[in-house]
């Protein structure tokens, strides 16, 4: 068993993308669900988010911690691992 779980997630590049404009600040349902799901097997949950813009994060209190990297560009993966 896993002493920590890191889930990674973000919005898709469609709602990233000039010209278009977001109607709510989530994420996609599918991520919420996947987040709160591993966060009640795992405690120690941390998830790293990548996006542009904000969003909310209706598992806050059911995770360890939260990354925010925004859009990291290329070397996001390797800031993160130095995390």
């Amino acid at each position: 068993q896993s002493q920590v779980a890191v889930v990674f997630a973000g919005l898709p590049d469609s709602f990233e993308s000039e010209g278009y404009d977001r109607t709510k600040m989530q994420l996609p349902d599918y991520q919420n669900k996947l987040i709160a799901a591993i966060a009640e097997v795992q405690p120690n949950t941390i998830v790293v988010l990548h996006n542009g813009s904000p969003v909310e994060m209706p598992w806050i209190n059911e995770v360890k911690g939260v990354i925010e990297t925004y859009l990291g560009g290329q070397a996001v993966g390797q800031a993160v691992v130095n995390i």
